[in-house]
């Protein structure tokens, strides 16, 4: 489980927009992340 949670927060402090990426895929991604993180650490309480 922490390995996992490790994981996602190095995914999303690493984000970053990609060339030719619109800010609505971008928010998407983003927000996939932010969500699972989320649910991880719901888990860990």
């Amino acid at each position: 489980m922490n390995v996992r949670l490790h994981t996602l927060e190095g995914e999303f402090e690493s984000f970053h927009m990609k060339e030719l990426e619109t800010i609505s895929k971008y928010f998407s991604r983003v927000q996939a992340v932010a969500n699972q993180l989320q649910e991880k650490w719901r888990n860990v309480e």
